[in-house]
């Protein structure tokens, strides 16, 4: 990984973790990357819908359902965004 993708990771997670965290109402400090949503974090099926819904109008991107039902971990959103952003920088 290089500078670039670092930093890029690094304000994806500033914004990711906080949705997340509010979203599921536990602190910021229990999220990690590897936690699945549901079972680790113990989020149902519309707060997973709702932090998509909050990541699209932050990024103004659309996450596709089919997208959606690939993300299991909170590493997978940070992935998912930030590929989104890559293929959007290169258009």
């Amino acid at each position: 990984m290089n500078v670039a993708d670092k930093t890029r990771n690094e304000a994806i997670r500033e914004v990711v973790i906080p949705v997340l965290a509010r979203i599921a109402g536990i602190s910021e400090a229990e999220i990690s990357d590897d936690q699945d949503l549901i079972r680790d974090i113990s989020m149902d099926s519309l707060a997973v819908l709702e932090v998509a819904v909050d990541l699209e109008a932050y990024y103004e991107i659309k996450i596709d359902d089919e997208d959606l039902d690939d993300i299991y971990t909170v590493g997978d959103i940070l992935a998912y965004i930030e590929e989104r952003m890559r293929k959007d920088e290169q258009q």
